[in-house]
């Protein structure tokens, strides 16, 4: 009726992530680059103790000037990563092109020893298995997986090819196969470091993601609480400026002219610009869903049910699909029900949401299946549709999912929609779905090493007295690795468990020298040695923080000789593990924290979002009201509120947004229905009042005969003329009474012959029982028309 030019007001629109108020988190190492860090650390140390305390891997006469620059390269370039790891001078772009530099020089290094090694003595070509052995080290701690491989495997195969040379002229009969084994426990090491490393950084990645999802969770809730803030002062100045202005307009006195008249425009222009932010708020939060497939559906579902379908829901798995997945599937679902609602002239409409592993692929399939026994269509002709083909097939492309449609005519339709994610890494199908830092670490160790133990006893059983010790010894410590495998899945090594170990590994040991008896211990046969050292090294990287005390002394214990023993690398090892233990428990700590934290601040965030809709559901409708161009136009001076079509109009709309602010449509469909109502009568200018004190909770299909009889009084009654809508307790029942004025002429049209027959309901029992629920009553000589309808 009024028009009115649109202002500039307030946005309510949701704040994006990187804008949002609140703390920020900066400087803090992130869970991959701590694990990145952590693991060079252990590269550094694990060197350090390598190459320090055996002089044949120095600089010295006995080798050529180009493996004197090699050995030298190899010690400079080790410097290089700590003085870039460590300290003023640390950098991560630097450590890195030191560490590749490194492995290369080490690899050099190697090969250029054993293949300048004498076939008369096998000294010089130790020290290069050596260092070949150490640079499969350093390659599967520091390089990238797709690198350490090849370079691991290429020196391994090398290595194997220059020993079998070398050795095949001086060995004695039978020690070949053991020297040989030096390229075996070059893989064995470089397989431990590469299942180790790729563990870690799983876990870390799975840490971070947590992270940057409590984030996320954080920066949602932040800006729902803005919203929250904005709409709670929109709401105190909607009654403070809007409903007091519009009431003085009505009640009349307000002058256009001189300083009152200034004051009233300014009032006006304030009014107009809270009105149009706060009808502004149903599309602000519109794109803010709840992640609950009924919430998100309600519309959609609602409008059918109206009609009198009957909707079933069923979620048979709640795991979390992606965020744009997920608004993808909820769109495209949507669509699928406004068609049936539109085409399908259906009794039924199911859908099912479900998630179903795929173990081939290893992939999660989630899927939505919107299925009606309605008329029916060819689908190809279908397909021609802009909403099927945009809300539907290309909503669900877009996030690389499919939409498939069948259907029949007579036989209904179903669309079914369908998405997948990315399948899992091996590493982390062999972790397991939990993949905890201390599974991944430990897993791929013990099961290297314990390979290299198996064949280090096969392959020099021969030099034993009594094997059956030998086998003893390695069965309890393969028994020992399967305990610490099986309670690292739970996230826990129990101090019971690291006591025992740290006892078994000086046992383990005596029952290998139990085996030998008289026999020569060589660097091959003392496997209890290689698997005692992998065991502590996941005690001390795993167990609880004085797990790599009790780890260093039962490594000393079992060793012998205390002082000597910790410059070599097996007491490197242990103190390098309990180092990165740090990290590791850091990262699962870093993890449960974040997912529990994340869990509440969604879980908050959804209570959030439910109070904006609830507020936002009854700002809708304020979109209803011309109450918007009437203050703009009296701000602007375009209208005159003395005028007497000013003052009705300020009167009708102060009353309508009274009566729409006390309605909740979502409380139950009574509310909705008064809602929809008042909306009708507002659009006839009829002064619909509402009070529903009491209100019943019937069914949406219930409310069918009324919500008919209603709105044809309401189409037939007199403008700016009272009527009235009340929900009252009689007894045990409720009774919703609405009393509507209407013309004497009108009197049949309006009760519509007193026979409440709506052609959209079903001739079934409970629609019949309603019908007889449903009286109405008139006076022909007032014009007045009552339906009452009693609910239990």
């Amino acid at each position: 009726m009024w028009q009115g030019s649109t202002v500039p007001h307030e946005t309510l629109e949701p704040t994006p992530l990187d804008t949002v108020d609140g703390p920020v988190r900066t400087g803090e190492l992130l869970p991959v680059l701590g694990v990145d860090r952590g693991l060079a650390v252990l590269a550094i140390v694990w060197q350090g103790l390598w190459l320090i305390p055996d002089p044949t891997l120095w600089p010295s006469a006995g080798f050529s000037v180009a493996e004197n620059v090699l050995l030298v390269g190899v010690i400079a370039s080790w410097i290089g990563i700590i003085i870039s790891t460590f300290g003023p001078l640390s950098d991560r772009t630097r450590r890195v092109r030191f560490q590749g530099v490194n492995v290369a020089l080490l690899y050099c290094a190697g090969m250029a020893l054993i293949g300048s090694a004498s076939q008369s003595s096998t000294e010089l070509w130790r020290p290069g298995a050596s260092l070949l052995n150490l640079t499969a080290v350093m390659a599967s701690l520091i390089l990238a997986t797709s690198v350490a491989v090849p370079v691991i495997v290429v020196g391994a195969l090398a290595e194997f090819a220059l020993l079998a040379s070398e050795v095949s002229g001086t060995a004695a009969p039978g020690s070949k196969a053991s020297e040989l084994l030096y390229p075996l426990y070059a893989l064995t090491i470089g397989a431990a470091g590469i299942g180790a490393r790729r563990g870690l950084l799983i876990a870390a990645r799975r840490s971070q993601r947590a992270r940057l999802r409590l984030e996320a969770a954080e920066g949602q809730a932040r800006k729902l609480r803005r919203i929250q803030r904005s709409l709670r002062q929109q709401t105190r100045l909607l009654h403070e400026t809007v409903l007091n202005t519009l009431t003085a307009v009505a009640r009349g006195g307000v002058s256009n002219a001189g300083p009152a008249g200034d004051r009233v425009r300014i009032r006006c222009d304030e009014s107009a610009h809270v009105l149009a932010s706060l009808a502004a708020v149903g599309t602000s939060v519109s794109a803010i869903e709840s992640r609950d497939w009924a919430t998100d559906l309600g519309p959609a579902t609602s409008a059918l049910m109206d009609l009198g379908v009957q909707v079933h829901l069923h979620v048979h798995d709640r795991q979390a699909v992606p965020d744009d997945v997920y608004s993808a599937m909820i769109t495209a679902a949507r669509e699928a029900l406004a068609n049936a609602a539109r085409h399908a002239h259906a009794d039924n409409v199911v859908i099912d949401v479900d998630m179903q592993r795929d173990q081939g692929s290893r992939r999660n399939v989630w899927s939505v299946t919107v299925r009606d026994d309605g008329l029916g269509f060819e689908p190809a002709a279908a397909m021609k549709r802009f909403g099927v083909t945009h809300a539907i097939t290309q909503a669900m492309a877009d996030v690389n999912g499919r939409a498939t449609i069948d259907s029949t005519g007579g036989d209904g339709t179903c669309v079914t929609l369908t998405w997948q994610d990315t399948p899992e890494s091996r590493a982390s199908v062999v972790l397991g779905k939990t993949a905890t830092s201390i599974t991944a670490l430990s897993l791929p160790i013990l099961i290297s090493f314990g390979l290299f133990t198996l064949l280090s006893l096969a392959f020099t059983m021969r030099d034993y007295e009594h094997p059956a010790a030998a086998i003893a010894g390695f069965v309890i410590a393969a028994g020992l690795g399967g305990l610490l495998v099986w309670f690292g899945r739970s996230g826990v090594v129990p101090a019971w468990l690291v006591i025992g170990v740290c006892l078994a590994a000086p046992l383990v040991y005596r029952l290998q020298e139990l085996g030998l008896g008289s026999g020569e211990l060589t660097p091959w046969s003392d496997w209890a040695s290689q698997g005692i050292v992998a065991l502590l090294l996941v005690l001390a990287g795993t167990g609880p923080w004085w797990a790599w005390i009790a780890a260093l002394v039962s490594w000393l214990l079992t060793q012998g000789d205390v002082v000597g023993e910790l410059l070599r690398p097996g007491t490197g090892v242990i103190i390098a593990g309990a180092l990165f233990a740090r990290s590791v428990r850091a990262n699962d700590r870093a993890y449960t924290a974040a997912m529990r934290k994340g869990l509440l601040e969604e879980a908050s965030a959804a209570a959030d979002q439910e109070s904006i809709r609830v507020i936002a559901r009854r700002y809708a409708s304020l979109g209803e009201s011309q109450a918007l161009a009437l203050l703009q136009g009296i701000a602007e001076g375009t209208l005159d509120p003395s005028d007497e079509a000013v003052r009705a109009c300020s009167g009708r709309e102060e009353r309508f947004i009274r009566s729409v602010m006390r309605i909740d449509p979502e409380v139950d469909p009574l509310h909705a229905f008064a809602l929809q109502l008042a909306i009708r009568a507002h659009r006839r200018e009829c002064l619909l009042d509402i009070d529903l004190a009491d209100s019943p909770r019937p069914r949406r299909g219930q409310l069918l005969v009324l919500q008919s009889v209603a709105n044809r009084a309401i189409d037939h009654s007199l403008t700016e003329v009272p009527a009235r809508l009340t929900a009252r307790r009689e007894g045990d029942s409720v009774m919703v009474r609405l009393v509507v004025a209407v013309s004497p002429d009108d009197i049949d049209a309006a009760i519509g012959g007193n026979s409440p027959q709506p052609a959209a309901t079903r001739n079934s029992q409970g629609d019949a029982a309603e019908r007889r629920s449903v009286e109405g009553h008139h006076d022909p000589v007032g014009g007045i028309v009552m339906w009452e309808a009693l609910f239990d």
